[in-house]
């Protein structure tokens, strides 16, 4: 669990994936600026082709968004001059806790990773 704080002026996350199969998001505040941005794989069996659905969701204090982060490429457009701040909920199962090792050195305190990050 992590708090991410967005300050106004640019706070922002790039375009990722995350290394847990379930995310959960707690929005503190409500947000008109800095959507979530995500872009969702969909296909159906009636549709030769798959596409790409694109959201864009602005925070709400008090609501929860669940995605299966692993799967949904996704980051957060930056602040202009709103704050935003999200409880981050990483659920990892017992059978599958892969993190890089360098993954929490670069989360937690900006440190370049040794090697690019697969």
């Amino acid at each position: 669990m992590n708090i991410k704080a967005y300050p106004a002026g640019g706070g922002t996350l790039g375009l990722h994936y995350d290394t847990n199969g379930i995310t959960v998001l707690l929005f503190l505040t409500t947000n008109k600026e800095a959507p979530l941005r995500m872009q969702i794989e969909r296909s159906h069996p009636s549709k030769k082709e798959s596409w790409i659905e694109h959201r864009h969701i602005h925070a709400c204090k008090g609501s929860l968004l669940v995605m299966q982060g692993r799967k949904v490429l996704h980051d957060s457009e930056p602040t202009i001059s709103e704050q935003k701040f999200s409880v981050v909920y990483n659920y990892y199962e017992r059978h599958d806790t892969y993190r890089h090792e360098d993954f929490d050195d670069f989360v937690y305190y900006g440190a370049k990773p040794n090697r690019l990050m697969q």
